[in-house]
């Protein structure tokens, strides 16, 4: 019984073939088919697609290809659908991780601008502070001198 006889459940369709393949057990089915993996290789730019014959309620006479509910596109163009769409999936989150990260920036900013102006106020009292201090130095000092002068011309 050879694989290729379409009396026997086999039909051979190329990959550039447009349009959706219908198939009623999905690749599993034209696996136990082909059977070696020999002929998976040989056949790796076509694809191979189980017919059920004695259904004939599943197998439309005038396109040669079975009708049923599941779908696939021939195997290299699904998979590498699959591909693009794990990609976008992780772009996404990359995004969102992105977005954290700038809220946590502004908010290290905020603190540091908060930070920044505690230590300018602290700065500020601490010069007030000492000019008060050395007003009060210079009155006292002054107030010793006009004492002094007072007395020596007491004296005099």
């Amino acid at each position: 019984m050879s694989s290729f006889d379409l009396e026997t459940q086999i039909r051979e369709i190329p990959i550039y073939q447009p349009g959706p393949i219908m198939i009623k057990d999905g690749l599993q089915a034209v696996l136990d088919v082909i059977g070696t993996s020999e002929m998976e290789s040989e056949y790796r730019d076509s694809v191979l697609v189980a017919i059920d014959f004695e259904n004939t309620a599943n197998f439309d006479k005038s396109t040669n290809l079975p009708i049923n509910d599941v779908q696939i596109n021939a195997g290299r163009e699904k998979k590498k659908k699959k591909k693009k769409k794990k990609k976008k999936k992780k772009k996404k989150k990359k995004k969102k991780k992105k977005k954290k990260k700038k809220k946590k920036k502004k908010k290290k900013k905020k603190k540091k601008k908060k930070k920044k102006k505690k230590k300018k106020k602290k700065k500020k009292k601490k010069k007030k502070k000492k000019k008060k201090k050395k007003k009060k130095k210079k009155k006292k000092k002054k107030k010793k001198q006009s004492k002094i002068s007072g007395r020596w011309m007491d004296s005099k």
